[in-house]
C-alpha cells in the first residue's frame, strides 16, 4: 500500500513538473519576443538620433 501512495505522489510531481516546464518555456519565449522588439525599437531610435545629429551638423554649417 505504501509504495502505491509514493508512486501516485511521484506521478503528481511529474505532472506538475511538466506544467511548470511548459510555463517556463512560454515565459522565456515571451521574454525573447519582447527583447527582440525592444532591440528593434532602440535601433529605430538610434537611426532617428543620428538623423537629428546630421541635421544639427548641417544647421551649424549653414550659420
Amino acid at each position: 500500500m505504501g509504495f502505491a501512495v509514493v508512486a501516485t505522489e511521484i506521478r503528481k510531481l511529474a505532472s506538475q513538473t511538466d506544467a511548470f516546464v511548459l510555463n517556463i518555456s512560454e515565459l522565456i519565449n515571451s521574454i525573447q519576443t519582447d527583447s527582440a522588439m525592444a532591440v528593434k525599437v532602440m535601433n529605430e531610435g538610434l537611426i532617428e538620433v543620428n538623423a537629428g545629429l546630421h541635421e544639427v551638423g548641417e544647421a551649424e554649417i549653414a550659420f
